[in-house]
């Protein structure tokens, strides 16, 4: 989306786009399931436009769609696709849990009903 979104110059945020749509399971406001992503990006773009939410980017004439921060006097920065500010990368006392549980042994799983029936056999029942 967010390709589509840089390709056609749309000023939509494409991420936060996506995961409305998808938390709603891929239906609108209406609880009409959405039958074209692009046309909900192009909808979005002409809202943008309509209710002058145009805004140029803090780092170059780009018309920006992101906001990271606010300045001294409250008002939000804008951001271009190209500008977006890269996440924070994750803390290392995370980075370490998230291994080790990934290494975690893989434990049988067993299946009860196999065993009860196995012992069922060994009985003549």
């Amino acid at each position: 989306m967010v390709d589509y979104a840089v390709e056609k110059g749309l000023l939509v945020d494409a991420e936060w786009l996506w995961n409305y749509y998808e938390a709603g399971e891929w239906h609108d406001k209406f609880g009409e399931p959405v039958r074209s992503w692009k046309q909900k990006m192009w909808t979005s773009h002409r809202k943008t436009l309509e209710h002058g939410g145009c805004h140029k980017c803090q780092k170059c004439d780009k018309p920006g769609v992101y906001i990271e921060g606010k300045d001294r006097d409250g008002h939000p920065y804008y951001y271009c696709h190209d500008h977006k500010p890269k996440p924070k990368p994750m803390p290392k006392e995370v980075a370490k849990m998230a291994v080790r549980a990934l290494k975690r042994p893989n434990y049988n799983v067993v299946n009860f009903h196999n065993e009860r029936n196995k012992q069922r056999k060994g009985l003549g029942l």
